[in-house]
């Protein structure tokens, strides 16, 4: 019976985690494009350039970051209350979404380093 209902909870919390990828994921299309686009270009340039590139790339990967969560602000403000409805605040949202690209980022660059 104990073991039931702890296998029960645990796909209760999978299937809540699941569900909160997804919705993350659903607010990181709406500037997925610019954002990954950048990150790209920027690691082709890390690529043929070399190490040197990496510290104006990360500055303007952080401001045009900046840009994107300016403009989108006003841009979204309506769809900010669905995800409200679904759990999520502003904070949260652009807190997990560019953590997420930043994180990204980085991982590529370490990619390059160990392969250059």
């Amino acid at each position: 019976m104990y073991e039931a209902v702890t296998l029960n909870k645990l796909k209760s919390n999978q299937s809540t985690l699941l569900k909160k990828v997804r919705i993350l994921k659903t607010f990181y299309r709406a500037f997925s494009a610019a954002s990954l686009t950048l990150t790209v270009v920027s690691w082709g340039i890390i690529w043929t350039s070399g190490n040197a590139a990496f510290a104006p790339l990360f500055w303007l990967k952080l401001l045009t970051s900046v840009g994107i969560i300016f403009f989108l602000q006003d841009d979204m403000s309506k769809q900010f209350y669905y995800f409200q409805n679904l759990g999520f605040n502003r904070r949260q949202l652009w807190s997990f979404t560019m953590g997420f690209d930043i994180f990204l980022f980085l991982f590529g660059y370490f990619l390059i380093l160990k392969f250059l």
